[in-house]
């Protein structure tokens, strides 16, 4: 299993995963019509503008076993302001389904701490949604601190969100 930053080859990998995480996911969380709606086309526009920009403020990355991506994750600047002290974000991280709980996404986690690190960033947050059963992955997993949780809406429905910080990538990093 090798992480490493995604190239404009992985565009409709990157895409597929992102829409199949969704869908298998938040199936029974998420209203079906709004799952059923989710395009793997769209993602890839998105995620074909992130990869093309040259000095995006986004990094990306893929995981792989055998020249076979199966998941992603995307970091960069928190964008709330509301953690002055915690400064860096993930953004994303899906795998499929099958490739979950393997590993996988410790190993993104951790290389995103030590990308975001390299670019002078010294804290990391996530925000996941309080139904998601992932959510024990940032508790239990990655002992993340819960900071708040904030109502969002999702396809016409509204959801609590939970935020989960680090205030050190070095404590992160050493662990």
């Amino acid at each position: 299993m090798i992480v490493r930053l995604a190239q404009l080859k992985d565009v409709q990998v990157i895409a597929d995963i992102h829409v199949a995480s969704w869908k298998t996911t938040y199936r029974g969380i998420v209203s079906e019509e709004y799952l059923d709606s989710l395009k793997v086309e769209d993602r890839q526009e998105m995620w074909k503008r992130v990869l093309s920009t040259e000095n995006h403020p986004t990094t990306v990355f893929v995981v792989e076993e055998e020249d076979t991506v199966f998941g992603f994750a995307a970091v960069g600047k928190e964008r709330t302001g509301k953690y002055p002290e915690i400064d860096g974000e993930l953004y994303a991280i899906y795998l499929y389904e099958n490739a979950q709980r393997k590993g996988g996404g410790k190993q993104l986690v951790a290389k995103a701490a030590e990308v975001l690190k390299e670019k002078g960033y010294h804290g990391l947050l996530v925000w996941v949604l309080d139904d998601n059963p992932a959510k024990r992955f940032y508790e239990e997993a990655l002992n993340g601190e819960f900071l708040e949780s904030v109502d969002i809406e999702i396809g016409g429905q509204s959801f609590k969100e939970a935020a989960y910080g680090w205030y050190s990538l070095d404590q992160f990093i050493s662990r």
